[in-house]
């Protein structure tokens, strides 16, 4: 099993493979901050997911470029 992280756009931005989801202290800690910040945590089979960039970041480069045009 892999314990993944999805940003709030439904994007995989995190996986980590058992048991070390449970072990990495690293890694349990920036889990925490993306929890905090709207992310969601779950657990699938290995290999039915990918990770993909975000849309949500994107979306803001977008909007930072946009800026700089005016």
């Amino acid at each position: 099993m892999v314990q993944i992280t999805k940003c709030k756009c439904g994007s995989i931005v995190v996986g980590c493979q058992e048991p070390f989801c449970y072990t990495d202290a690293e890694y349990q800690r920036d889990t925490r901050k993306l929890i905090k910040k709207g992310y969601t945590v779950e657990m699938v089979q290995s290999g039915t997911w990918t990770l993909e960039d975000c849309k949500c970041i994107s979306q803001i480069e977008n909007s930072k470029q946009q800026t700089k045009l005016f």
